[in-house]
C-alpha cells in the first residue's frame, strides 16, 4: 500500500480510490465495495449503541449512563398481572405513560421486575407495546433497560413468551415450548397469522378446520380494528396488534392487544346529552358502560360507516358461544369480565387509572359441536 501527502496531486485509475485519514491520503485498491460495506456496518452498530437499544437482563449491572441522560426507575408490582392484580398493574403502566409524556430529551427508563413473583402474558405484551409503540420514544430518543425477575417461574414466563424477540437480552433463549405459541405482532389483518392461532387450537384439541371458523373471524375482526378505525393522528401509540396463545389445563388461552385509542373513544354517542355527560366525566357514561354498550351493538363507531361497529357484537357472540368459557376486555378505564359460573354474563366496572388501547382475553375449550 502506497501513500502520498494530503495535498499532493494524484491521478486515480478506475480501480483506485482515496480515503482521508489524519494527515495522509491512502491509495487503496480493488476492495472498495467490501471496505464501505464493513464501514457501514460499524457505523450502524455505533449508532445503535449510542441510541441505546431496549435491553433486559437478569442481574443488576452498572449501566454506562451519559451525563445528559435523565433516568426514571419503574419498579413493577410483585403480582404483575391485569388478570390477578388489576388496579395496581393499571396504575403502574398509567404512571409510566405519564412519565413518558412528561419526560425530556434522551430520558432512560428502567423497568425493574426483579421482585416480581407472578406475571401473566397480557402484561408482557403491554410492556413490549410501551417500549416499541409510544411515538415519543423515537422523537425524544427514549431508551429502556430492565431486569428479569429473580423468581425462576416468573422469569420463565418472560423467556417462553417470545419477549426476547422484541428486546436485546443477555438471558439465554429457552427451547421452544410446544404448549405455547409465542407473541406475534402486526398492523393489519393478516390471515396467515390468524391461521397460526387456529392451527394451534386444532392441533391441541385434535379438531378439524371447521372448529375454528368462528375464532378465525373474531381474530380477523380484532386485527382489522388496527388497520381501519382504531386510530387517529394525535394518539400516543403507533398502530399495532399483538397476540399469544397457550395450551393450559385442556384449554387454550388467547390474549390479544390492540394499541388503539380504546373502545370508549371509538364508539359514536347517540345524542348531545351523552356527549356532554361523557365529556364531564359522569359515572353514568363511563368507560365500562360504553364498552358494554358497544359489545351489545348499541353504538356505531366514530367513523359512522355502515360496516363499522359490527365487530364488537360478533366478539361478544363468540364469547357467549359454547367454544368460550372465559372472556374479558380491558380498555381505557373500563373492564368487563365473563367467568364460567353457569350463566354467561359480563360484570363491568371502571378502575381508577386507564391504559392505552384494548386487551382481549379468551379461554377456548374443547367441546363437541
Amino acid at each position: 500500500m502506497k501513500f502520498v501527502k494530503k495535498y499532493g496531486s494524484i491521478i486515480v485509475s478506475k480501480i483506485v480510490y482515496l480515503v482521508m485519514y489524519d494527515d495522509l491520503v491512502y491509495i487503496m485498491g480493488k476492495n472498495k465495495k467490501k471496505y464501505y460495506d464493513e464501514r457501514s456496518k460499524k457505523i450502524g452498530r455505533r449508532k445503535k449503541r449510542k441510541k441505546g437499544i431496549n435491553g433486559f437482563q437478569h442481574k443488576e449491572a452498572n449501566y454506562p449512563y451519559e451525563i445528559d441522560m435523565d433516568t426514571c426507575k419503574r419498579k413493577a408490582p410483585n403480582i404483575f398481572s391485569f388478570q390477578e392484580n388489576l388496579e395496581e398493574t393499571v396504575k403502574y403502566f398509567s404512571t409510566t405513560v405519564k412519565e413518558l409524556e412528561r419526560g425530556g430529551f434522551r430520558k432512560q427508563f428502567i423497568i425493574d421486575s426483579r421482585n416480581v413473583t407472578f406475571v401473566t402474558i397480557d402484561v408482557i405484551m403491554y410492556l413490549i407495546a410501551i417500549m416499541k409503540n409510544i411515538k415519543l420514544n423515537t422523537t425524544r430518543q427514549y431508551t429502556f433497560k430492565g431486569y428479569y425477575p429473580y423468581d425462576d417461574s416468573a422469569k420463565k414466563v418472560y423467556e417462553e413468551s417470545g419477549f426476547s424477540k422484541f428486546v436485546r437480552s443477555k438471558s439465554k433463549r429457552l427451547p421452544a415450548n410446544t404448549e405455547k405459541l409465542q407473541i406475534i405482532s402486526g398492523y393489519r389483518n393478516l390471515g396467515e397469522e390468524a391461521k397460526k392461532i387456529c392451527d394451534f387450537v386444532i392441533d391441541k384439541f385434535s379438531k378439524d378446520r371447521k372448529y375454528t371458523q368462528k375464532l378465525y373471524s373474531v381474530l380477523i375482526e380484532m386485527m382489522s380494528n388496527v388497520y381501519f378505525h382504531a386510530y387517529n393522528d394525535n394518539q400516543l401509540m403507533k398502530p399495532m396488534w399483538y397476540t399469544y396463545a397457550e395450551y393450559d389445563n385442556k384449554n387454550v388461552k388467547i390474549v390479544f392487544l390492540d394499541t388503539g385509542i380504546g373502545i370508549a373513544n371509538t364508539v359514536h354517542k347517540h345524542n348531545m346529552y351523552e356527549k356532554i355527560v361523557r365529556k364531564f366525566g359522569s359515572r353514568i357514561i363511563n368507560d365500562s358502560y360504553l364498552i358494554l354498550s358497544a359489545l351489545n351493538g348499541e353504538f356505531r363507531t366514530n367513523t359512522e360507516e355502515e360496516n363499522r361497529g359490527r365487530g364488537l357484537p360478533s366478539i361478544k357472540d363468540f364469547a357467549y358461544s359454547e367454544y368460550c368459557s372465559e372472556f374479558s376486555v380491558l380498555s381505557g378505564k373500563g373492564y368487563c369480565k365473563m367467568e364460567n359460573k353457569g350463566t354467561k354474563e359480563l360484570t363491568c366496572y371502571d378502575v381508577n387509572e386507564e391504559i392505552l388501547g384494548t386487551i382481549y382475553m379468551f379461554t377456548i375449550k374443547n367441546c363437541e359441536v
